[in-house]
């Protein structure tokens, strides 16, 4: 027998039916492409319908082709056909079912993949709906999918790669691998390196779905739009594409709301939301969406503002693209958890991003003199005013996010001027260093704006508005909202108005303003209290006609929800004993972490908290954490929980990732993650010994406590020089001091181990670096019985009105979709 033949069978058969299904869907995405345009440009009625039937033909080729690909590639996925590379590289054996489904996405080629069938299947649905404007749409979305499945080729012409396949053969991806030399490689190969351990969470199952449902939608409304101008039909679009672009906003918003679910659930930061670049690229496509719906509702009523309308919808579309470029060029490098390194796709995206880029510009551009323009100004006092003006403010919220987060882009593009033209422009220009302040310090007067444009717009009428009836009835809203303002401030302990100083031509003014946070306070209970009498008043309670108002309401919810939260959150974990856990961390860790003993409870807040035990298995170490609430003024334990925050190893970079658990209560939620933990080494019942670089107020660890470097003292006698590193132990409940020395003496150098009193711990004086103040110490450890922790805890107060505020708006624009869906069928 030959012991080269391997044991382990390799089947050829999925991946030639994979290659063939994406060739196929390619070639078919062409011939609908090709035969939707000339259904369009032919005169002849005839020659019409036989361009759109064979387009037909070809598009649900196409379907089924995309339809095959993801069968096959999620069957070897679940069958563990680890000869294929993109299975090994993103799946294992030991990974939970659960988790198979984000093994297909988690690379460039299976979301691509999953993209490619959410348009496939909006393609699909808007054959049997669009009537007239099937054929100009689908020809936008036809060729749209020539290029996302040429993303998926993997073939060579020439040397030009086009695309990644996601059913290359081992042997064929790693071509400079030793291993493959032989036939019997496979049985070297017995397991694949597993998904990251990031996206082993549940919202990671369901997020990126819905994200890229809401990035496919997207494409429909611009698609609508493109029909509109190639045709010369600037209006007629305008009722089909709403119903879609509602569909968008509503799917989209929910895909990011799910992605700040996860950060909030999996993530160690503390918080739903980082402004992350790749956090980023998803919201601002939704913000310039939302934009876009208010517009198409300004031209619906009073055909204002329908140059403004395809620009919108153009640039909702541009910014997806573009987030996909940020997202996976690999331009972004480490500056976001979610971003894909450089896959040499870089070139190929930058070709997708130009061409539809150039494609809408151009389209607009050929009809911008030809599109209807109403000559008549909209009144200060009407409806469609303010909405224009909201959306403006909405496009200004997106510009201004992607500003900063396209940095990188800049410093390439300055890059290559620099190479081609010799400009000498910089190139290491760096994102904002503290983003969650610097975006919010601007996005919060936005969130102010729009929220106070949806309290009271509604209340007016397209074209004109008596005014004086329009005060009459928004005085009781803002009134309720001043109230409701004045409570919610005072509970929240926050100041009505804040001290501003100016400086006016070198002189210092002050003066009162109010502050952010109280009239944010104001702005989201206006938006609330606004549409909810718009509802009951004007609409009278009529659900079905009042998608707006709730969606209103639901914005405004969730504006309360973000403040209050984020705001308002309380660390418990505060380092009151003050211990420095070593240079690798930085001030804010050491002051918002803190040391857990093993059974040794702790004062955190208005909690006891014990590090209990811990229990593993080869992927997971849960910490049992308890929590006992006590009663202020009794003293007493009012009730107990018991939190399992857990660490899991990634198989691919070896580390450890912490995973967080969180108690939901009603009115807050209580998060806690792991820092930090022992050695392996620190947890057996072996001696252990350590070396530590420490300089002063520096702490060394060990099981049953720490030491503190308070000072170096300086010895001298005739025949010889010391230095006492005097450090202070902390055992349990025992402190005493011990002071190891480092000795010269007849040009020898004596270190005598010191041992301390309260633990099995001896201490040693190596070296003393006078270059950087630092001194080395060796300590050794035996009988080591306790483990310890270093942990975080946050309460966030008031978070479940984000996820309200989030569902009662997506509730709000399904329920706009609706009506106008059933309008464009009655009409």
């Amino acid at each position: 027998m030959n012991e080269n033949l391997s044991t382990v069978a390799i089947n050829p058969f999925y991946g030639q039916a994979g290659h063939f299904f994406i060739i196929l869907a390619f070639v078919a995405a062409i011939i609908a492409s090709i035969s939707y345009f000339f259904a369009v440009k032919k005169t002849d009625e005839i020659e019409k319908v036989k361009w759109k039937k064979l387009a037909r033909y070809a598009f649900f080729t196409h379907a089924l082709s995309i339809l095959a690909t993801v069968v096959t590639l999620f069957l070897m996925i679940f069958n563990h056909r680890f000869e294929y590379y993109y299975v090994w590289s993103h799946s294992s054996l030991d990974l939970p079912i659960k988790y198979i489904l984000s093994c297909f996405w988690e690379g460039q080629e299976g979301s691509f993949l999953l993209w490619t069938f959410w348009m496939m299947m909006l393609g699909t649905f808007l054959i049997f709906t669009s009537k007239k404007w099937e054929a100009p749409v689908l020809t936008f979305i036809s060729i749209q999918q020539v290029f996302l499945v040429s993303f998926l080729l993997g073939i060579y012409i020439g040397e030009i790669k086009i695309g990644l396949s996601p059913f290359l053969l081992m042997k064929d991806a790693l071509t400079q691998d030793p291993v493959f030399m032989f036939e019997n490689y496979m049985d070297f190969i017995k397991d694949g390196t597993g998904l990251n351990a990031l996206l082993q969470n549940y919202w990671m199952v369901i997020h990126p779905p819905v994200l890229f449902l809401g990035f496919a939608s997207v494409t429909i409304p611009f698609a609508f739009a493109f029909a509109g101008l190639w045709t010369k039909k600037y209006s007629e679009w305008i009722k089909p594409a709403l119903p879609y672009s509602l569909f968008s906003g509503m799917i989209l918003g929910t895909g990011v709301l799910m992605g700040g679910a996860w950060a909030y659930e999996a993530l160690s930061f503390g918080g739903f939301w980082a402004w992350d670049p790749v956090e980023n690229a998803s919201l601002i496509p939704w913000l310039i969406t939302v934009a876009g719906i208010h517009l198409l509702l300004i031209v619906k009523a009073t055909g204002h503002a329908l140059r403004t309308t395809f620009i919108m919808l153009f640039l909702a579309f541009f910014f997806v693209l573009y987030a996909s470029f940020l997202t996976r060029s690999g331009i972004l490098g480490d500056s976001s958890v979610h971003s894909f390194v450089v896959s040499g796709l870089e070139n190929h995206l930058l070709i997708y991003l130009t061409f539809f880029t150039g494609l809408g510009i151009i389209i607009i551009a050929r009809n911008w003199k030809h599109i209807p323009t109403n000559k008549k100004e909209e009144e200060v006092s009407s409806r469609e005013f303010w909405m224009f003006i909201g959306s403006l403010v909405f496009l200004f919220s997106g510009l201004h996010i992607i500003f900063f987060t396209g940095i990188p882009v800049y410093n390439q593009i300055f890059l290559r001027m620099n190479d081609w033209f010799g400009t000498g422009l910089r190139t290491d220009f760096a994102p904002p260093a503290d983003p969650i302040h610097y975006y919010t310090a601007v996005q919060i007067w936005v969130a102010v704006i729009i929220a106070i444009f949806t309290g009271f717009a509604q209340f007016l009428k397209y074209r004109k508005t008596d005014i004086k009836k329009f005060f009459k009835v928004i005085i009781i809203s803002i009134a309720l909202a001043i109230v409701l303002m004045l409570i919610s401030a005072n509970a929240l302990d926050y100041p009505v108005f804040t001290k501003a100083t100016l400086n006016i031509f070198g002189k210092a003014i002050s003066l009162y303003t109010i502050y952010p946070y109280t009239l944010l306070l104001f702005a989201g209970s206006f938006a609330i209290l606004a549409n909810a009498h718009y509802l009951i008043a004007v609409l009278k309670g009529k659900i079905k006609i009042a998608g707006g108002s709730v969606a209103h309401i639901g914005f405004g919810i969730l504006l309360l929800g973000i403040l209050i939260s984020n705001a308002n959150q309380q660390v418990l974990s505060i380092n009151t004993q003050g211990i420095n856990y070593g240079e690798e961390f930085d001030q804010k860790f050491k002051r918002d972490n803190i040391l857990l003993y093993q059974n040794v409870p702790v004062t955190m807040g208005e909690y006891i908290v014990t590090y209990l035990s811990d229990s593993s298995d080869n992927r997971e170490t849960f910490y049992k954490v308890r929590y006992e609430k006590i009663n202020n003024k009794t003293g007493a334990v009012d009730y107990t929980f018991d939190l399992y925050p857990y660490l899991l190893m990634d198989k691919k970079s070896k580390q450890l990732t912490p995973n967080p658990d969180t108690k939901h209560y009603l009115t807050h939620d209580v998060f806690t993650h792991i820092s930090s933990i022992p050695s392996q080494d620190a947890r057996s019942n072996q001696p252990i010994t350590e070396e530590h670089t420490v300089a002063i107020g520096d702490t060394i660890f060990f099981s049953k406590g720490y030491l503190v470097l308070n000072d170096i003292r300086r010895y001298t006698d005739d025949n010889s020089i010391s230095a006492g590193a005097l450090f202070v132990g902390h055992t349990g409940d025992s402190t005493e001091t011990v002071e190891p020395k480092f000795t010269v003496a007849d040009n020898q150098i004596l270190s005598e181990p010191v041992a301390m009193q309260h633990a099995d711990v001896q201490l040693t004086f190596d070296y003393i670096n006078t270059d950087d103040h630092t001194f080395k110490i060796t300590t050794i450890e035996k009988n080591v019985q306790n483990n310890w922790i270093i942990m975080k805890a946050i309460v966030f107060p008031m978070i479940n009105l984000v996820w309200l505020g989030m569902t009662i708006m997506a509730i709000g624009f399904f329920i706009s979709m609706l009506r106008r869906r059933t309008e464009m069928k009655t009409t």
